[in-house]
């Protein structure tokens, strides 16, 4: 995953990404709620190219094929062994989720997080803040931070 996250960075940082949030089961395991799932949702923000209202993933897509990165399984995307599936930002909630996100950093690692769902919750269904607890060398995001909890430290 880890992997997954520098290269997310590594788009952002040369242009290719204007921003990106991860979002589904991968986002609820950085707020300590671990969802089995088989694919890393990213929510990306690009810009239409030069005359065009169009927003296509091809400068995505193309970039990550120069980068090694071809094979899909399923409908995502295999980088570094996981299949990532990349889903363009709409205007609204998804939107506003990709904005509201919260970068995390850990070790030489970052990655930008959706901090709730981009869509209302049924009634009675509470909003679960960030976890403040972790599993032991698990890594967790409490409040605006990111944190592991090791044996023997602080």
């Amino acid at each position: 995953m880890e992997r997954v996250c520098d290269i997310l960075e590594q788009l952002v940082s040369e242009g290719t990404l204007k921003a990106y949030a991860l979002g589904g089961a991968s986002a609820a395991g950085f707020h300590g709620k671990p969802i089995a799932t088989r694919d890393i949702d990213v929510f990306v923000y690009l810009e239409p190219p030069s005359g065009s209202l169009l927003i296509t993933l091809e400068p995505l897509y193309g970039r990550l094929k120069q980068m090694g990165f071809s094979e899909f399984e399923e409908e995502g995307l295999l980088i570094h062994g996981f299949p990532v599936q990349f889903i363009s930002r709409s205007p609204g909630l998804e939107e506003e989720a990709l904005e509201q996100a919260v970068s995390v950093e850990w070790e030489e690692h970052r990655a930008r997080v959706m901090i709730s769902p981009p869509w209302p919750l049924p009634p009675g269904v509470p909003r679960t803040e960030p976890a403040s607890y972790t599993s032991l060398n698990s890594p967790v995001l409490t409040g605006n931070s990111f944190s592991t909890f090791s044996p023997g430290t602080d």
